[in-house]
């Protein structure tokens, strides 16, 4: 990617530089960086109106050394839920602004030095809501996290999915990781062992989501492959039901399309 970065300095005559490199639910990360303009903070508009901002404030140790500067291009964005929950139409928009809050210019998706072509980025009932979801340990214990952030933070419940079975619901109200960073609370974790699954899911992929439908993803991570599941545990689970309804066949693909093509192009 910073090979590319690269190409556009040496062929574009261009000053002011950043990118959204990271895009959730619940936030999004990027940096930005200008030849000419005091940059201060990113805000997040929709239409015309100004819902998040975040100080250009995080060293970003590869674009700092990109550009030779010493300045800390880096930000992060949280959205809460209280700002955006009525804000559910229109097209999000970061504008890089200075002190004054002029607006300098406007942060793209990384994803576009790749002509990656996104076809739904509208505001989703489920902004506001964020997650991540761990890596399998050696134990066989799968741990991740999930909350909306905003006043009056309550536990949420996830769903594990697969391709033929029910939905699981997992709830996120345990203690593991300090997770005051992401600023939401740090009971809003969860713990699966694995070996408790019913055996259904044995060596199959599964994936998480804010809805029992299955159509936003929690986090980052597409599926995960589960290992062999040796026990007598059988929920009766019965496959999932058709879904009939067009436009959230057309939000699925488009939202499984953009995660898709983020992962490919960090």
């Amino acid at each position: 990617m910073l090979k590319k970065l690269n190409k556009i300095l040496k062929n574009k005559k261009k000053f002011n530089f950043g990118y959204i490199d990271y895009f959730s639910y619940g936030r999004a990360r990027g940096w930005a960086f200008s030849e000419k303009h005091d940059l201060d903070h990113v805000s997040l508009y929709l239409d015309k109106q100004k819902v998040e901002t975040s100080k250009i404030n995080q060293e970003r140790e590869d674009i700092m050394n990109l550009y030779r500067t010493k300045n800390l291009c880096g930000f992060e964005l949280f959205f809460k839920r209280d700002n955006i929950s009525n804000l559910n139409k229109g097209k999000p928009k970061f504008i890089v602004e200075d002190k004054n809050n002029n607006q300098i210019f406007e942060l793209e998706l990384i994803s576009n030095l790749n002509k990656e072509q996104y076809t739904d980025k509208n505001f989703s009932r489920y902004f506001g809501f964020d997650g991540e979801i761990h890596d399998l340990d050696d134990q066989g214990l799968l741990t991740g996290w999930a909350a909306v952030r905003g006043k009056g933070q309550k536990d949420i419940s996830i769903w594990l999915q697969s391709q033929s079975l029910s939905p699981i619901e997992i709830k996120c109200d345990k203690w593991i990781n300090d997770l005051s960073s992401y600023k939401i609370s740090s009971s809003t974790s969860f713990e699966i062992d694995i070996n408790h699954l019913p055996k259904e899911l044995s060596e199959k992929s599964i994936f998480f989501t804010f809805d029992a439908e299955g159509f936003y993803q929690v986090g980052m991570v597409n599926q995960i492959k589960l290992p062999k599941i040796e026990n007598n545990i059988s929920l009766n689970l019965t496959p999932n039901k058709e879904i009939d309804n067009e436009d959230e066949i057309i939000i699925l693909k488009n939202n499984l399309k953009e995660f898709s093509s983020l992962l490919d192009s960090i």
